[in-house]
């Protein structure tokens, strides 16, 4: 009996199963689990009776369905999903680059920092004395004030 053709391996290790007869009253299923398996030490018994029999050999081989029923259409839903996020990011890295390429152009092109513009378009250094003058005539550079006859002529 030892080799039942209808018993399904250990659900949780896939370790053969065996029926055997235990004394003269009992039968048993017993697996060959792997170590550390949740069922290691566990036999499942009844009574050796004809109506018994098929009711052991059911509860031994009873599986859940562990997935869900629709577990390939949410896996499926779920592909599609995370590729449009991978598309979207993609797409988000593309305009981003851009962008920062855009800026470091612009940031070429436009004044430096480190020169003070008047309106006129004269740039002083922003250390240096027309910077200097700019700031304490509202903005207004040393040729513009010349230009307006409100500085020194010479």
């Amino acid at each position: 009996m030892s080799g039942h053709g209808e018993l399904e391996p250990c659900p949780y290790c896939g370790g053969h199963a065996n029926l055997s007869k235990i004394g003269r009253d009992w039968y048993r299923i017993a697996a060959d689990h792997v170590t550390g398996c949740p069922l290691e030490d566990f036999e499942l018994d009844c009574p050796q009776s004809d109506d018994q029999l098929p009711l052991l050999l059911r509860d031994w081989n009873t599986r859940v369905d562990r997935r869900p029923a629709n577990c390939a259409e949410k896996c499926d839903q779920l592909k599609a999903e995370i590729a449009g996020l991978k598309t979207g990011y993609e797409a988000y890295e593309a305009q981003n680059a851009a962008l920062k390429a855009e800026v470091e152009a612009l940031r070429k092109t436009a004044p430096s920092s480190e020169v003070v513009w008047c309106a006129c378009g004269d740039g002083h250094a922003a250390n240096s004395y027309g910077a200097g003058f700019m700031a304490a005539n509202n903005g207004v550079c040393e040729n513009c004030d010349a230009a307006t006859g409100k500085g020194e002529r010479s």
